[in-house]
Formats: structure tokens, C-alpha cells, sequence
């Protein structure tokens, strides 16, 4: 290495085909880059290799070398910052409590993770648990704190203790905390206070719902065996007449696969312009009710839609995004691993999701309330939010990392999907240090999205919600062709 020259360097990465294509890809940095076969030949021998970046320029060109560093594979002291450790997100200001208000629920779907037993007599959560939940956050270092109320079905606790939570927003605020809340409901409750009270202070709404009728009432259904859907088109109405803006949250099944065109027309006829799909997967009621879905099954629902979203969203149309591929393609374009379920450990357990169930009991998140051995302690008997985080439970949550699972630390993907999900893992029987079941859904997924990055200047504009992009981080705009050109940023 000649002296004075800026050193250099190229990671070791993997090469996986893609087509006609080639991914290179380091799982440690989530560094990436999509390359055509001359390039891949020219740039495998050099894998880990130590160099100058005048020797890179000299062996590969100007604009190879140039894409190279730019991606994070080649590595020199004025990028190793930016390209530091493995990807993450910190924000210690911030806390995200699911409130858990009622396990009650006006409909019975047939994958639902609860049990459809325990909802039927329903449990409301007390003041007494809501207000010791809003004083541990008051006195906590928290500026910042997002509130989800969910369920069971959330409105019927709200139009019943609409004075309660007021009062508790009153106190949280008056203490400086900057609040923000959101809320997923089934639909099922008309209640003019509780939408009023929704609008007034700006409450983030998801609606659940699986797409047409058709398609929707094969899923949610009422517990008499009908259909929810004029239900829930009776709330997209009453949320629209009253202009509170929502989004629609999808769960796709078994009879899914195939329907994504009609899906997305659907909820683009309703006024839907933001919808998060989740897949359906093998949890025991889901499977007793022939719902599940495997990952090669939400693979190729996730091709359709890729595809439908594309081409509608290119025309006059108004657009439907969808907020799922939207985190995917961030965590490809950024190191910044703000989504909680695609980072490693995930936001359970404190970092900074955590549930509160309506007797007190709490959990790392709200999808783990339906499973026991989650259970961390109870609220009431705690003092702090910071002795809550150190719970035992709470803790085991966040040791699930990457490099904490055996066939996860060494993957490929890893800096992309975080490991998967750690309630997933135990509703499927799993021991919670085991890979994700359907990790096999995420190690296509990504290197299909890297490959159409790159191939498509339209694709990120058309399927991803601009608030959600992210900021580029050294990705290349085209591939690096024969001749050596295009240099840039993705998107």
C-alpha cells in the first residue's frame, strides 16, 4: 500500500442471484449492493480484502470504486463512521405503553391470537390500573410517550370512560410529557362521544379489515358465524363524514393469496390511503380455522401487491401505500431502525413498547398478552417504569438479538429483518433464542425489494409513504454497468 494514500477496504460479503442479477450483501452493516455479472466477477476475488482507494479505481474504475464506497462495502476512514456496527435506533426520551383497556371484542375472527373464551364475559381495565399507569410515566425521564389503546375492541372501554382518560391526559400533559396516541379497532362501535373525543385530540385509527366483503367476512366474522363487513363500511363512513383520518390494518390469510389487486381497489374505493398488511401465520386458532398462511403463501401475496401497487399508483388514481413495505424499503435505505419489529432486539420489553392488560399485568408487547409465559409482573406493584423495563421477562424479550440466536448471527439478512418476531416464535412452540418459523418469508423479500431499488426509478415513489422513505444511505441508483456509469443514491 503506497504511502499517503487513502486506505481502503472491502467487506466480507455474500453474493445471492437474483435473476439476472447479483445481491452483494454484509449482515453486519446492511450494506448492499445489486451489481450485473461483470461486476460480480470483478468484485468476489476482492472480498475482505485490505486496498487503497487508488487501487480500487485502478482495478475496477473510477465509478465501481465509487459505488462501492458510497454502498458501505468498501470501507475507508472517512465512511467506517457511517458504516459503523450493526445497525440500530436509540431514543431514550421515548416510551410506547400499550394500554390493553378491555379483552371484550364485539366479533369473533377466526385467527385472532386471544382466546374467543376469555372475551365473552370481558374484563375492563380499572382507574386504578390507568391511573398508576400515568404516574409511573409521570414521574419517569419519558418526554415522550405514545399511547396505544387497544384491545379487544378499545371503543367499548372509551365510551364508557371517555371522563377517566381525559383526566389522565390532563395529568400526563401538565407534568410536560408530549403525548401521542393511536388506536386499532374492529369497527363495531358507533359512539358519537367516543369518535368526537378521537378527533379532538388528533388519535391515530386503524381499522381492521381483510379487504371486500368477499374476502373480509371469510375472516371476521360476528359471534353468530355472519359477516362484519357492513359493520365496519358503516364506520368508514362515520370516520369519514366527521373527516377523521384513518388507515385500514389487513390481515392476510390463506384465501388471501391472489386477491391483492382486489384488496387494494377495495380499500382505494373506501378512501384508504395507508394500509399495514400482517400475515396470518401459524398461531393455533389461525390453523384450527385453515386461515394460516405459510411464508412461500405471503411471499407471493407480497409479489401481487408490489405489482398492483405500481402500476395503480402510477396513474390518476389516488394512491394506496402500503406502510409495511414501506418500513422494508427504510431499513434498506437507512441505518436508522426506528420500526420496532424489524430491528434487533425488537421494541419489546421496554425499548420502548410496553403492554399494560386490563387487570394490570404487564407484558413486553401487546401481542405477547395471549401468552402467559410472557408475563413480566403487575403494574400496580411496581414503583418505576425503569424497575419495569428490568423485569425478568422484559429482559429475556430484549436479549433475543441477533447474535443471541445461533443459525440468525450469521445470516445474511440479519441487519435487515432484525431476527423476526419473538411472540411469533413462542405462539408457534418455539424456544424464544429459535429463528424465526418463517424467516424464509424475509430472506426473499429483501433481496426481491433490493433488485427492484435499483431497476426501477418509480417503484419507491409508487408502493412506499413518503413519511417513511427515510433518508438514503449510500445506495447505488443503477447498477454498475460495462461501462462503468451511474453513481448516486436509490431514490
Amino acid at each position: 500500500m503506497a504511502e499517503g494514500e487513502p486506505a481502503a477496504g472491502l467487506r466480507h460479503f455474500a453474493t445471492h442471484r437474483v435473476g439476472s442479477d447479483y445481491v452483494l450483501v454484509d449482515g453486519e452493516s446492511g450494506a448492499w449492493l445489486v451489481v450485473d455479472e461483470e461486476a460480480r466477477r470483478a468484485l468476489e476475488p476482492l472480498s475482505g480484502e485490505p486496498c487503497t482507494v487508488a487501487e480500487l479505481r485502478r482495478r475496477l474504475g473510477a465509478d465501481l470504486a465509487g459505488v462501492l464506497l458510497e454502498s458501505g462495502l468498501a470501507l475507508t476512514d472517512e465512511n467506517r463512521g457511517q458504516w459503523s456496527g450493526f445497525p440500530r435506533w436509540e431514543d431514550p426520551e421515548q416510551i410506547f405503553v400499550v394500554l390493553h383497556l378491555t379483552d371484550r371484542c364485539c366479533f369473533s375472527c377466526v385467527y385472532c391470537y386471544a382466546d374467543s373464551e376469555s372475551r365473552r364475559p370481558g374484563r375492563y381495565m380499572s382507574e386504578d390500573v390507568l391511573n398508576r399507569t400515568v404516574r409511573l410515566l409521570v414521574d419517569s425521564d419519558y418526554r415522550r410517550i405514545t399511547l396505544g389503546l387497544h384491545g379487544g375492541e378499545p371503543m367499548l372501554w372509551l365510551r364508557k370512560n371517555l371522563k377517566v382518560l381525559e383526566s389522565a391526559l390532563g395529568v400526563l400533559k401538565s407534568a410536560g410529557k408530549r403525548v401521542h396516541m393511536h388506536t386499532q379497532t374492529s369497527g363495531a362501535v358507533l359512539h358519537e362521544d367516543s369518535l368526537r373525543f378521537v378527533k379532538e385530540h388528533s388519535i391515530a385509527v386503524g381499522v381492521s379489515c381483510d379487504g371486500p366483503p368477499g374476502l373480509n367476512d371469510v375472516y371476521r366474522k360476528r359471534p353468530s358465524g355472519r359477516g362484519t363487513s357492513s359493520q365496519i363500511e358503516a364506520f368508514f363512513d362515520a370516520l369519514r363524514l366527521r373527516e377523521i383520518p384513518f388507515g385500514a390494518i389487513c390481515s392476510v390469510g390463506a384465501r388471501s393469496v391472489g386477491q391483492a389487486k382486489a384488496i387494494v381497489d377495495y380499500f382505494r374505493e373506501q378512501g384508504i390511503r395507508r394500509v399495514r398488511f400482517n400475515p396470518v401465520w401459524d398461531y393455533p386458532r389461525a390453523c384450527a380455522a385453515g386461515a394460516a398462511l405459510d411464508a412461500a403463501g405471503y411471499f407471493e401475496f407480497y409479489l401481487e401487491l408490489m405489482d398492483h401497487l405500481r402500476r395503480q399508483n402510477g396513474r390518476d388514481t389516488p394512491p394506496v401505500m402500503s406502510m409495511d413495505l414501506g418500513w422494508m424499503l427504510k431499513n434498506l435505505r437507512s441505518r436508522d431502525r426506528s420500526f420496532m419489529c424489524l430491528r434487533s432486539p425488537c421494541g419489546a420489553g421496554g425499548n420502548p413498547m410496553l403492554a399494560v392488560d386490563p387487570r394490570g399485568n404487564l407484558f413486553p408487547c401487546e401481542k405477547m398478552i395471549a401468552l402467559p409465559q410472557h408475563r413480566a409482573g403487575n403494574i400496580l406493584d411496581e414503583r418505576t417504569l425503569e424497575g419495569v423495563a428490568e423485569l425478568p421477562a422484559m429482559a429475556r424479550v430484549r436479549g433475543r438479538t441477533v447474535q443471541a440466536i445461533a443459525e440468525c448471527s450469521t445470516c445474511d439478512w440479519r441487519a435487515f429483518c432484525g431476527g423476526g418476531c419473538p411472540a411469533d416464535v413462542t405462539a408457534m412452540g418455539r424456544d424464544l433464542l429459535e429463528p424465526d418459523p418463517n424467516c424464509h418469508y424475509y430472506r426473499r423479500i429483501f433481496k426481491t425489494l433490493m433488485v427492484r431499488l435499483v431497476e426501477d426509478d418509480a417503484f419507491l415513489d409508487r408502493v412506499c409513504p413518503p413519511e417513511i422513505r427515510g433518508r438514503p444511505v449510500g445506495r447505488a441508483r443503477d447498477r454498475p454497468s460495462n461501462s462503468g456509469e451511474g453513481v448516486g443514491d436509490a431514490g
